[in-house]
């Protein structure tokens, strides 16, 4: 009887008017986004070459190559690709930017063109909760359902069945939406990827198909719970605008003010005050020796100027650490904060696997800190003038190999299987004890 009623399920989503509807909206978004993010990573790409070293030989400039995969989640790029200045001997102000999920929540609000990641986590739960919201409580307000349940089928294949005539349809809708796009990448002249990279475009195909699964999911499990469609719908949109819109969107606030961070003005501001105060010391210095010898008075002078410039150089490092490990911390909160939502671990999922999320920026900060040090320590006050640029250590930035980024995926992997499996067994014992009549 299961393969029965899910004959029934699928005939009716798949030839229903509602499945043609969310095909063209899919296919039409898609393809809007593919060809829109695909000129925009040309453009960052063509910066990125025509980008020119600063010929101040006191600024050293790094700017990272364009992700590929920022393309299907654009997630920190800007942060990712922003150009760093690290002043010699005086240490770096990293610039620090918004949390992931209120950078998602500033597109939405004003429009950037929308990459498929954001299709898929805004969009596709609505699309899901049109599509599934009276899939049981429509069928008990129009009588089939008490037809249905008279005959010899068990209520657990019942509502697997329903699970599945609801997937199979969103799953279809997904992937023919996303296959404009692929082809549009797979002939592209400019866009080339490895090997690798096509199958992280893999993982963000299959991790999207999961988030898909837990709001039917919960669109089963509100369609057990309810009496008429009306309230499932209501029921769902609430629940839509608490889990997609909401907790990602207010978890960066929270974390704000739970774990407050120095801004990157507040430290080059301090940096700034610290080199001032160091120079008068070093001034008044030169003032006192003054009346000695020309010879010992020179000594005396560049052994403090030394001096004061390794404690500079010490006291701008531990300002630089301790900004970095107060924001990454702040940023850690408001990602587990997310995590309350499967929209934060979907968010965290395949942007990870995009190379543009919070881990590759942790990454990222701490090569940059390690290369500032690595300059700075090549650039040693013993030294009368700093070492020209062509000669300085050469920055390359090591992204995420395979098995560091399954490490990183672990978490939110398994917190999103935990929301689609959750939901079902809910639904499965909601619809165990519903009234059909």
């Amino acid at each position: 009887m299961l393969k029965t009623v899910l004959i029934k399920e699928l005939t009716e989503n798949l030839f229903g008017s509602r499945f043609l509807l969310v095909l063209l909206i899919s296919v039409s978004l898609f393809s809007l986004s593919f060809y829109l993010m695909a000129a925009d990573y040309q453009r960052r790409l063509l910066d990125y070459s025509e980008l020119e070293q600063s010929k101040d030989p006191t600024v050293v400039e790094l700017k990272p190559e364009p992700q590929a995969l920022s393309i299907f989640a654009r997630g920190l790029s800007a942060t990712l690709e922003r150009t760093i200045r690290i002043t010699r001997l005086m240490g770096t102000a990293i610039e620090k930017v918004s949390a992931l999920p209120d950078e998602a929540q500033r597109n939405l609000i004003f429009g950037v063109a929308p990459d498929p990641s954001f299709i898929i986590k805004i969009i596709f739960p609505l699309i899901v909760i049109i599509f599934a919201y009276d899939s049981i409580s429509g069928e008990k307000e129009r009588g089939t359902l008490k037809l249905m349940m008279s005959n010899p089928i068990s209520r657990p294949a019942t509502i697997l069945a329903k699970w599945l005539g609801l997937f199979i349809p969103l799953a279809l809708c997904l992937l023919l939406g996303l296959f404009p796009g692929l082809i549009q990448i797979l002939t592209s002249d400019s866009i080339r990827l490895s090997s690798d990279q096509w199958l992280k475009i893999t993982g963000i195909v299959l991790v999207s198909l999961l988030y898909v699964s837990a709001f039917v999911s919960l669109s089963l499990l509100v369609s057990a719970r309810t009496r008429s469609p009306a309230t499932s719908i209501i029921a769902l949109l609430f629940s839509w605008v608490g889990l997609v819109l909401f907790i990602p969107s207010i978890s960066p606030l929270v974390s704000q003010q739970v774990a407050p961070a120095p801004s990157a003005m507040e430290i080059f501001e301090e940096k700034l005050a610290l080199k001032r105060q160091a120079d008068m010391r070093a001034k008044n210095f030169s003032l006192i020796q003054s009346f000695e010898d020309w010879a010992t008075t020179m000594r005396r002078i560049k052994e403090s100027r030394m001096a004061v410039e390794r404690e500079v150089l010490e006291h701008s490092e531990k300002l630089d650490r301790e900004f970095v490990l107060k924001s990454l911390a702040q940023r850690r909160l408001a990602l587990n904060l997310a995590r309350l939502s499967p929209t934060g671990s979907y968010v965290n999922l395949v942007t990870t696997l995009a190379g543009t999320g919070s881990s590759g920026e942790e990454r990222y900060l701490a090569q940059i800190m390690n290369y500032a040090t690595l300059i700075r320590r090549f650039d040693a006050p013993s030294q009368d003038e700093l070492a020209p640029l062509n000669k300085l250590p050469r920055f390359e930035f090591h992204r995420n190999d395979l098995g560091e980024m399954a490490r990183d995926l672990r978490t939110d992997l398994a917190m999103l299987l935990l929301y689609s499996s959750t939901l079902f067994v809910l639904a499965y014992i909601s619809f165990l004890n519903y009234d059909v009549r």
